[in-house]
C-alpha cells in the first residue's frame, strides 16, 4: 500500500479518499433560497440566530474547498493544493483541529474550480 501525506493535514486518507478543507460559508440573498438581504446582513451581523434544525440547509452551501489530502487509491488528476466543487449531499463533514473538513469519495468531487 503506497502512503499518501499531506504537510497541511495530520490526518491519512485511505483508498479512494480526498479531504477537503472546506471554504466557510458566504451567506447570499438570492431568489432561490428565499433569503432577502435584510436576513442576510442580519444573519453575517450575528442578530439573527437560525436553529439547529436549520443549520443543516444553511450549512450545505457552498461544497467548495482545498484538497489537503488524499487516498492512495485515487485515480483522478487531483493534487492536494487543488480547489474542488463537491457534491452537497457527496460527503461527510466534520471539525478537526479547528478546521471544518469533508471527506469525499472520488465520484463526488464534480469539478476542479
Amino acid at each position: 500500500m503506497k502512503k499518501v501525506k499531506s504537510a497541511k493535514c495530520n490526518l491519512k486518507a485511505i483508498n479512494d479518499i480526498y479531504i477537503v478543507k472546506e471554504d466557510p460559508i458566504d451567506i447570499a440573498g438570492d431568489n432561490a433560497s428565499g433569503l432577502t438581504k435584510d436576513v442576510v446582513k442580519a444573519l453575517k451581523d450575528k442578530t439573527l440566530f437560525t436553529p439547529e434544525t436549520a443549520e443543516f440547509y444553511v450549512n450545505k452551501y457552498p461544497c467548495v474547498g482545498e484538497i489537503i489530502a488524499k487516498g492512495d487509491r485515487t485515480r483522478l488528476d487531483i493534487r492536494i493544493g487543488d480547489r474542488v466543487r463537491v457534491a452537497p449531499f457527496g460527503c461527510v463533514r466534520t471539525s478537526h483541529d479547528g478546521k471544518d473538513i469533508m471527506f469525499v469519495r472520488e465520484h463526488d468531487i464534480l469539478a476542479i474550480v
